[in-house]
């Protein structure tokens, strides 16, 4: 109270502070007034002023407890609710006129008709799996399931006593549920992450637009970006995809147009296929072909490491990526730095070429790649 400014104190406050500082001079017969005394003795100078600003508190607080129940009373006749009694407190009267509901873990009490909620069946009645719905409170403030007169299933709740709901199910892209603990893998990327936990990103939220929390990084995905299948990936570590456009690796040029379907260790029919062909994944492997990508070009097929989705470089393309802006060439116009699109093996472009800024590292690229496609000319 003291770092206050006399001019911010309540009248309670003013009053305290006179008492414990000394500070005004009260006449003898406003204490004696107080008291009822007919002369000074019994009590300190100050004791009046201290008393009279616990007497302002509570006609404060008596007033505004006044002003609450009469509002109360007003909408409980409005909405036709049982009558409070004389002097009655409205913790009392909610206790004796309605059946408290016991909390669930996110603290909201639990309705009756809930059915999301973990059962514990009764020794009476096992029907495991079965989603129940709440129908009573026992008298030990327990949420029950009943039916035909007795209690079949009783609520089970968590260390704090609080009610568990039962997760609700998450579909992925394959239409899969998520569970929690299991790896899962983005769509897009092709990168796995294990499932820590599932919910929606605010309490409250509709669940069937529920995110999925990956690991300990403690960011959100979208579950339907993701699917339990392991990807295909390409050379360049994309997925492939059915339909889309892909090229030959160096690996794989070296095989354009030749056949090995009896080799054990990657067999490959590319009859017909140029070492820079543009080609079209027709379908990816199975079970019975766990290795082999078919192609729509020439009925052929490869191995998936012989793919990328990146064209081969030639020298229009180098002259068109001169041109662009750093944000253009790596691809980073939308992307933050802390999630960079051009990062390979864990190093930026800047890491990978030891450079001082993205710009630099653009024109290092640039300068490989000009030399790498010349000493390709120079071996035709």
């Amino acid at each position: 109270m003291t770092g206050k400014d006399p001019k911010d104190m309540t009248a309670s406050e003013l009053l305290r502070w006179a008492a414990e500082n000394d500070k005004l001079r009260m006449r003898c017969d406003m204490c004696m007034k107080f008291y009822m005394m007919d002369s000074c003795g019994g009590h300190d100078c100050n004791d009046w002023l201290i008393d009279l600003a616990d007497k302002i508190d509570a006609e404060i607080e008596e007033a505004r407890i006044r002003y609450f129940l009469e509002n109360l009373d007003t909408r409980i006749e409005k909405y036709g609710y049982p009558s409070r009694i004389e002097r009655e407190l409205f913790d009392e009267w909610i206790n004796r006129c309605f059946i408290q509901r016991p909390l669930d873990e996110a603290g909201e009490p639990v309705q009756f008709g809930d059915c999301n909620i973990d059962w514990n069946d009764t020794a009476e009645c096992r029907h495991p799996g079965v989603q129940w719905n709440a129908t009573a409170v026992d008298c030990d403030g327990m949420l029950l399931a009943t039916a035909f007169g007795r209690i079949i299933a009783v609520a089970e709740t968590d260390e704090n006593g609080r009610v568990k709901r039962r997760a609700p199910e998450v579909l992925l892209a394959d239409g899969l549920p998520a569970k929690v603990g299991e790896t899962v893998y983005r769509v897009d990327t092709g990168k796995g992450f294990e499932i820590a936990r599932i919910a929606p990103m605010c309490p409250g939220d509709d669940m069937s637009k529920t995110l999925v929390l990956w690991g300990d990084d403690n960011e959100w995905r979208a579950a339907i970006d993701h699917t339990h299948t392991p990807p295909v990936l390409a050379a360049d570590g994309l997925p492939l995809r059915e339909g889309e456009t892909v090229w030959l690796t160096d690996e794989g040029a070296r095989h354009a147009g030749g056949s090995d379907t009896m080799a054990e260790a990657g067999p490959y029919a590319l009859c017909g296929i140029g070492a820079n062909d543009r080609l079209t994944v027709k379908a990816l492997p199975s079970r019975f072909y766990p290795n082999r990508v078919d192609l729509t070009e020439e009925g052929a097929w490869c191995p998936a490491s012989w793919l990328t989705h990146t064209p081969p470089d030639s020298q229009e393309r180098i002259d068109g990526d001169a041109q662009k802006s750093t944000l253009e060439y790596w691809g980073c116009r939308d992307a933050s730095c802390e999630c960079c699109p051009a990062e390979t093996d864990g190093k930026t472009p800047r890491g990978r070429f030891d450079a001082r800024n993205c710009q630099q590292a653009q024109m290092l690229d640039l300068l490989r790649r000009q030399r790498e496609l010349d000493a390709c000319k120079g071996g035709e």
